[in-house]
């Protein structure tokens, strides 16, 4: 028995024995790191090549959608001067085009009871639906991939009719093809049968918004319009990353 004023010290001795796990603790904890660092390596590695594979099927559907058979079907703007937004729709309807209304805009013109407000619509490409065209353009051309803006630029176009002033027609669409922003103007003179003598030196250039652009004249039902072709680069519209940097911007209008 000790005496009960005697200070109690517990066992310590339990404190001074090694630190070391037992052989068989060692393996299991190595074979546990092995498989942790596998599995990092493994996920790691799946990662990048996921990120790869998304940007080589990125690229591929890019060219693919480039690459796809479509028309463009570019109207002859002179041949809807004359025509009323229901008899443009009609004709439009009649070549068997998918047209897309993208909203009427502006007051009528003149007379409420006889003018018409803004036509403003885009011809679809074939393989492009209506509810397809409603998703991407609701987040904006110029927010949409690459491969999604390829899809829906390549054989579309939109036209503007606005009757406020005058006759004031405009096509817009991106050429592909052409290469360079002459050559898409030259070919659309030629989508449009304008006679390029009508060009002056002094009505072809460059504007101040960086436009290349040339203008002339043509006769319609005996009355004399004016014509005017820009284009610029793609790139200078939408910023859109994986594009062709030889996509070009083409308006057309066609105007008292």
């Amino acid at each position: 028995m000790r005496p009960e004023d005697a200070t109690l010290y517990p066992d310590g001795s339990g404190l001074k024995r090694p630190v070391s796990m037992p052989g068989q603790a060692w393996v299991i904890a190595l074979a546990f790191a092995a498989v942790a660092l596998g599995v990092g390596a493994w996920w790691g590695s799946s990662t990048i090549g996921g990120i790869e594979d998304s940007v080589r099927l990125s690229l591929a559907t890019v060219e693919e959608n480039l690459e796809r058979e479509v028309s463009y079907d570019i109207p002859q703007i002179t041949t809807l001067l004359d025509l009323d937004n229901d008899s443009i729709l009609a004709k439009f309807e009649e070549e068997g085009l998918a047209i897309y209304n993208l909203g009427i805009e502006g007051e009528p013109a003149g007379d409420e009871e006889e003018g018409e407000p803004t036509l403003n619509v885009m011809k679809l490409p074939s393989d492009v639906s209506p509810s397809d065209a409603a998703v991407m353009l609701s987040r904006g051309i110029a927010n949409l991939d690459a491969a999604r803006a390829a899809k829906l630029l390549n054989g579309s176009w939109t036209l503007q009719v606005d009757r406020e002033a005058g006759v004031n027609d405009v096509v817009r669409y991106v050429d592909f093809g052409s290469g360079s922003v002459e050559a898409a103007i030259e070919s659309a003179i030629a989508i449009e049968g304008f006679d390029p003598a009508t060009v002056a030196e002094d009505t072809q250039g460059v504007d101040d918004a960086g436009n290349t652009y040339k203008q002339g004249t043509v006769q319609y039902n005996d009355a004399t319009y004016t014509w005017r072709i820009s284009a610029i680069a793609l790139e200078e519209v939408y910023d859109i990353a994986g594009l062709p940097e030889t996509a070009v911007y083409v308006g057309i209008r066609v105007m008292e």
